[in-house]
């Protein structure tokens, strides 16, 4: 069951006030190898893990010439996919 994490920050609009923000907490991270092992596993799709892995590669290729030109990639079931510019401290 996913968790979240509730976190309490200044409310810039509403002076003296806050507000609550919550964050998905992370359970960590499935490697490339572990989830295409997942998807090939018993033969369900009838796909190999290299052919799995063909597909996924040429899909980054591909997203990744889109997302630099300017485009959002949107996958069905899987989410949408856009650049974004972001400041650090």
């Amino acid at each position: 069951m996913t968790q979240y994490i509730k976190t309490e920050m200044p409310n810039f609009q509403e002076e003296g006030t806050k507000r609550c923000c919550y964050r998905v907490a992370s359970r960590g991270v499935i490697e490339q190898d572990e989830l295409l092992e997942q998807m090939c596993r018993y033969g369900r799709s009838g796909i190999t893990v290299g052919a799995a892995k063909a597909v996924l590669i040429q899909l980054a290729e591909v997203m990744q010439y889109y997302l630099a030109n300017g485009h959002s990639v949107r996958l069905d079931d899987i989410g949408s996919f856009s650049l974004s510019l972001g400041l650090k401290e």
